[in-house]
């Protein structure tokens, strides 16, 4: 639907101007955004730049130049990437924001130019290039945005590949269903049914809510609405999307955690270089991935000798104040779970990560070795 009026008033949108008073001081209303005590001004602040397109950029600009484009906050990007404006000058800053893969909310500068894809015709060889080369990104935000886009534009192929984010299916149908765009919608009835966690994280309850918003979005009134039996509630929701789109859909079977007793792993989230998930047994079996693929086992002297090192390791308590990054280690011997913000991990953890990739690497599971150096080196101090 929101599509649907953006392709209605493009002509209008990229003409006139939004209605803003011509005198807003515009690098006070960034400031608010950025700065202000008070949740619900700095909100309001963040949609009024949306809100005010080219007339803002300036200020927003002004504002990354000063304090670092990292300290923009989060509100101010989802709002511009929901926003309605168009034009030039929205385009290059999003684009400008999707290309610095050191900027903390790239993933949402994605979404805003996908959004707007079907409004930039001038510009769709552009955007068409940007998205394919970034469909298999390893932050699976921007993999997930990107084939959004193509899909928008009319130009690639979204299909899953094997070695996808199990988030990723799921939050690109619901993206598609919002949008009004034909798009399978099995992903989103076996989100339903996802009661994995990783280290007590309730990740696929997070996917479940998510699909479930979506769908309830779009059949409105037709939503069977809580139903106590999951399975149940599932048929029920099936049952209407069936209805509506006419799709069979097959009743997916509860999924819930593999019977392993999982003792400790490491959580390496980042908004801008993608995530890494590494869990492992006492005899060293190791599970990789936020589902727990099996991802081999190191031998056990190495295993032993890694063991004993953590369990000496000097760390206690979380250290740095994260925004977006963030590196969360928890293990049950010795009793433990902390998190590290960017550049505050102390040396001994990180001595002990590059043991752990060497170890790997010594045991030919280098892509893995390799993925740990690399989420990890951000965390270490400087």
């Amino acid at each position: 639907m929101l599509l649907s009026v953006l392709a209605i008033s493009a002509p209008m949108l990229a003409l006139l101007p939004p209605a803003q008073d011509p005198a807003t001081d515009w690098h006070k209303v960034v400031n608010k955004a950025a700065t202000s005590r008070r949740y619900g001004l700095r909100l309001a602040a963040a949609k009024k730049i949306a809100k005010a397109g080219a007339a803002a950029i300036p200020a927003v600009d002004a504002y990354a130049e000063r304090n670092g484009r990292n300290a923009l906050p989060l509100a101010i990007v989802d709002a511009i990437s929901k926003a309605e404006t168009v034009g030039p000058a929205v385009f290059d800053q999003l684009i400008d924001w999707a290309e610095d893969r050191d900027f903390y909310w790239r993933p949402y500068a994605f979404l805003g130019l996908a959004r707007r894809a079907p409004l930039a015709e001038a510009r769709k060889a552009e955007l068409t290039e940007l998205f394919t080369a970034h469909r298999d990104d390893p932050a699976w935000l921007v993999a997930t945005h990107s084939r959004f886009g193509l899909v928008m534009l009319g130009a690639g192929d979204p299909s899953p590949r094997p070695d996808d984010d199990p988030r990723l299916a799921a939050r690109l149908a619901q993206l598609l269903l919002r949008a009004g765009k034909p798009t399978d919608l099995q992903p989103l009835v076996d989100a339903l049914a996802n009661e994995r966690t990783f280290l007590g994280m309730p990740w696929g309850q997070q996917e479940a809510r998510e699909s479930n918003k979506a769908i309830r979005a779009v059949l409105g009134d037709d939503h069977p609405g809580r139903i106590e039996d999951k399975n149940a509630a599932i048929a029920a929701v099936r049952a209407a999307l069936t209805k509506r789109f006419g799709q069979e859909l097959k009743q997916p079977t509860i999924v819930r955690d593999a019977a392993i007793e999982l003792v400790g792993g490491i959580e390496s989230l980042s908004c801008k270089s993608g995530d890494l998930f590494l869990q492992w047994t006492a005899d060293g079996q190791l599970y990789a991935g936020i589902d727990a693929r099996p991802a081999g086992q190191l031998p056990t002297a190495a295993w032993q000798e890694l063991s004993k090192q953590r369990t000496e390791l000097p760390i206690d308590k979380s250290l740095g104040m994260v925004i977006c990054d963030a590196l969360r280690l928890k293990w049950s011997d010795p009793a433990l779970e902390v998190r590290f913000a960017p550049s505050s991990l102390p040396e001994p953890g990180t001595v002990w990560f590059e043991r752990l990739a060497n170890a790997l690497a010594t045991a030919d599971k280098k892509d893995l070795a390799a993925a740990i150096r690399e989420s990890v080196e951000q965390f270490g101090l400087r």
